[in-house]
């Protein structure tokens, strides 16, 4: 069965107090809710790329915007519909960096 997917890229230069900690919190939600992607996080700000389905990506920009540091964030997205493919899941590998694992 095929499902409409997006991909949200974004960026904000933002201060970010323990980006460590963000990072690790951001990592369990965007795991939660089935994201693939790179998310760079650091004491400047965020940057990342995602995927998944047109409904786990609106829930992901609803819960960025809800910080009042993202209020503003502008995502640029793109969209298609795919069967069935390879994914990858986000996987943390160094502190204050989340980025995409085999």
């Amino acid at each position: 069965m095929e499902k409409p997917y997006r991909i949200l890229l974004y960026y904000k230069f933002v201060p970010i107090d323990q980006p460590e900690e963000f990072a690790a919190e951001h990592l369990a939600y965007c795991n939660e809710l089935g994201l693939k992607g790179r998310i760079l996080v650091a004491n400047e700000g965020i940057n990342g790329t995602v995927s998944g389905t047109v409904e786990q990506t609106q829930k992901y920009m609803d819960h960025m915007h809800d910080d009042p540091r993202f209020a503003d964030l502008w995502f640029k997205i793109s969209g298609k519909t795919l069967g069935s493919t390879k994914t990858k899941k986000l996987s943390p590998i160094a502190p204050g960096e989340s980025v995409v694992k085999n």
